[in-house]
């Protein structure tokens, strides 16, 4: 029955759309804290379209700058109107799979609401595409050049270095779900609060060198437990390494302490983790773990990292494996596990 009512309230919600869209227009030509209705009113449309919470918390970002009478940057005023348009699409695309019964209540779309569109986008600019594309690309490179940002710091920083101008939260957390999508980079963490950290894709790194002794992560699949190719008799505490796949190529060691896999452990489970990425010499020096003369080339080579932090991936959620409260924050300086 709620899903029938949800289906019935769908033409109401396209006929806001517009509304919305034009009133979002008016406060930006007259401003005014009367108008921020408008944000209001797509937060309660977000919701009803099930968004993603990252959605909702950039809108409610706006809201609160609102409130000081600050007007939204023009980057994120471009983002409000993309998720209106990308709301109604959802939308239409429901009544699509109904439409006999509902085709008759699709009201079709104003001749000035498409003009509109058509000057938008004159205004822009043809330029836009290309503008956004060095943009991502930036953004990339310095992710690769300074892993362990998370999504707000990141944004901070590259306004101080690049100036202001196109780089908004919202444009920016934009352009870090392009690049997560293109396997470009990876995240780990996030919402509800959690710094969502960005690092490099490992897959699409040969020479891990740079990244020893700094923050890093990795993702893949766990293929087994490889503590039996060390010798860890002299080690401070009880360890246990796990072999990591990502995409095949390259593997990595994860360093974990005894035990803490072993509840959630299974064969080929996908994970993400994040901590210090180092060479084999650190581990054997200041773990005192060792690595046998008969194990395999690919142990014996294979960065290891220390975790922070490992989660399990599962339709596309986190789930926290393990968590070390005290050094979450990579902003914390790292101590020996």
């Amino acid at each position: 029955m709620e899903e029938m009512i949800k289906i019935i309230e769908i033409p109401i919600w396209l006929k806001r759309c517009d509304q919305m869209e034009e009133k979002f227009l008016e406060y930006l030509i007259s401003g005014g804290k009367r108008k921020i209705h408008a944000l209001y009113e797509l937060m309660e449309l977000l919701k009803f379209c099930d968004r993603e919470l990252e959605d909702l918390e950039i809108v409610q970002l706006l809201i609160d700058s609102s409130k000081r009478g600050e007007k939204p940057h023009p980057e994120d005023a471009r983002y409000v109107l993309h998720l209106i348009e990308n709301c109604r699409k959802d939308l239409e695309s429901i009544l699509d799979s109904e439409i006999e019964l509902f085709q008759p209540l699709i009201r079709k779309k104003s001749e000035e609401v498409k003009s509109y569109k058509m000057a938008l986008k004159s205004i822009i600019g043809r330029e836009i595409n290309k503008i956004e594309n060095r943009k991502r690309e930036l953004i990339k490179n310095f992710i690769y050049d300074n892993p362990g940002e998370y999504v707000k710091s990141l944004t901070h920083k590259l306004r101080k270095v690049y100036g202001k101008r196109g780089l908004s939260y919202s444009n920016v957390s934009y352009h870090i779900k392009v690049l997560e999508k293109e396997k470009k980079i990876i995240t780990i963490g996030g919402p509800q609060g959690r710094y969502k950290y960005c690092f490099p894709n490992p897959s699409k790194i040969t020479n891990f060198e740079k990244y020893y002794h700094s923050p890093f992560a990795i993702e893949g699949i766990i293929k087994k437990n490889v503590t039996n190719y060390f010798d860890t008799k002299k080690a401070r505490k009880f360890y246990e390494i796990h072999l990591v796949s990502s995409n095949g190529e390259p593997n990595f060691l994860l360093l974990v302490g005894f035990g803490v896999l072993s509840k959630y452990y299974l064969q080929n489970m996908f994970i993400k983790s994040y901590g210090e990425l180092e060479p084999m010499e650190f581990i054997e020096k200041e773990y005192h773990i060792h690595v046998k003369d008969n194990s395999p080339k690919y142990v014996k080579k294979a960065p290891t990292l220390l975790p922070r932090k490992i989660v399990m991936v599962r339709d596309k959620k986190e789930e926290n494996i393990w968590v070390n409260k005290e050094l979450e924050d990579l902003s914390v300086p790292f101590t020996n596990m």
